[in-house]
């Protein structure tokens, strides 16, 4: 039983490592052969799922696979803002000489193509069906991450 987990573990990270190199045919390939199109990047500590890493990354090709695969245009990723947008567009609080960064947890795969500035990937979220009204953990929905991400910075 270990070794079956293990062998469907090993699978999930070359889907994820598919999805990085925007590999679309690797990653059709592997979820034809049953992996999840849900599966979720644990290793980073990140939890994101192989859309949210699609997205971000603006792999069209990869988000629409796994789009086609059933993956989940509304699951929860939690990551720091940092890893996000770059430390430079983060509000830093200093607490006891210790610097923090906001957390930005609750975000779906379209909070992600919005803030990374992937405009045809966020319209094929919304196709899918995606809540453009989700919000994350601070209330934040997707447009507001369109004007301070990458979209915002284009738009002056």
């Amino acid at each position: 039983m270990q070794s079956l987990r293990a062998a469907q573990r090993q699978q999930e990270q070359s889907l994820l490592q598919c999805i990085r190199r925007d590999n679309t045919a690797g990653v059709a390939e592997l979820l034809a052969a049953g992996v999840s199109s849900n599966t979720r990047d644990t290793c980073s500590g990140q939890r994101r799922t192989a859309l949210h890493i699609a997205c971000a990354r603006g792999h069209y090709g990869s988000a629409q696979v796994l789009l086609q695969h059933n993956a989940r245009c509304d699951a929860r990723e939690k990551v720091t803002a940092a890893m996000c947008l770059g430390v430079s567009t983060c509000a830093v609080v200093l607490t006891n000489n210790v610097v923090a960064r906001p957390q930005i947890s609750g975000w779906t795969p379209l909070h992600s193509a919005c803030a990374h500035g992937q405009p045809l990937i966020a319209k094929a979220l919304i196709e899918a069906g995606a809540h453009v009204d989700a919000q994350d953990r601070v209330g934040a929905g997707s447009s507001v991450w369109c004007v301070r991400g990458v979209w915002g910075a284009t738009m002056t």
